[in-house]
């Protein structure tokens, strides 16, 4: 008897975490975009468009002198740069502190505004992790080499390698870098951002959606529909000059004056 009641306990207590932490398939909308984007799935590549949906899987890239802003349901907002190649790998909603979202950035750069869930970024060759902050992560090949740089902007970033040899763990506050390359046989320390980095982490693209804050999906899809449902109001018709007045009187009565010199 205790055996079925400890089971039915845990029963219940499974069904509570299941619909409070759940993985999901439409995790992301698109909000705005510039240039080439597109969206791979099991079913093809198709192009990218404002407001289309982003899905568990999907593999979102950019060509050249493209860019793409992307609004998660966490409110996250993920903003692609130029020739990058994206996966959302994992996504757990939750309505407490148990969500998660797993992305694996091949190539390219990205910077995030991250949610309410944990948030992570695997590069090649290093892992990003962070909550409720802002940074920035670029990846890509030099000699034949991997890199990853991140740069910290708000709140704080821990950075982890890939390679379980290499130990430790580095923690980024605002404004401070790191930049690891494969092989490495330790974890480098973080330095001060330049200006000249700092300049390159600007990934702004032209947006339907306020380049500020994070809004929420109910918000993006609001001003979409919006945008895309307005027409313009019809000019009204001016109505026409009154016919120009004559000075002289309507009527006139002859008046006939005498005068008298003396």
């Amino acid at each position: 008897m205790k055996k079925i009641k400890s089971t039915l306990i845990l029963l219940i207590l499974s069904a509570f975490a299941m619909a409070s932490a759940e993985a999901v398939d439409d995790v992301a909308k698109v909000v705005a975009l510039k240039g080439n984007v597109f969206i791979e799935r099991p079913q093809g590549q198709v192009q990218a468009k404002v407001k289309d949906d982003v899905l568990l899987n999907d593999t979102v890239s950019t060509r050249e002198e493209s860019k793409t802003k992307i609004l998660f349901i966490d409110d996250s907002v993920l903003t692609l740069g130029e020739k990058s190649k994206l996966v959302v790998k994992e996504f757990i909603s939750s309505k407490d502190d148990r969500g998660k979202s797993v992305y694996n950035l091949l190539d390219g750069k990205i910077r995030t505004i991250v949610g309410r869930t944990n948030f992570e970024v695997h590069t090649p060759n290093v892992v990003v992790a962070a909550r409720g902050t802002n940074f920035y992560v670029e990846t890509g090949m030099k000699n034949n080499v991997h890199y990853s740089t991140v740069v910290c902007f708000e709140g704080v970033v821990d950075i982890k390698s890939i390679d379980a040899s290499v130990k430790g763990t580095v923690i980024l506050t605002p404004g401070m870098m790191l930049k690891v390359t494969e092989h490495q046989q330790n974890m480098p320390q973080p330095e001060k951002s330049t200006p000249s980095v700092l300049s390159a982490t600007y990934l702004d693209s032209s947006t339907k959606t306020q380049d500020t804050g994070a809004p929420t999906m109910t918000q993006a899809q609001a001003i979409a529909d919006t945008l895309s449902n307005v027409t313009a109001p019809p000019i009204p018709q001016q109505p026409p000059p009154p016919p120009p007045t004559s000075n002289a009187p309507a009527n006139t009565t002859p008046v006939k004056i005498n005068i008298t010199f003396p």
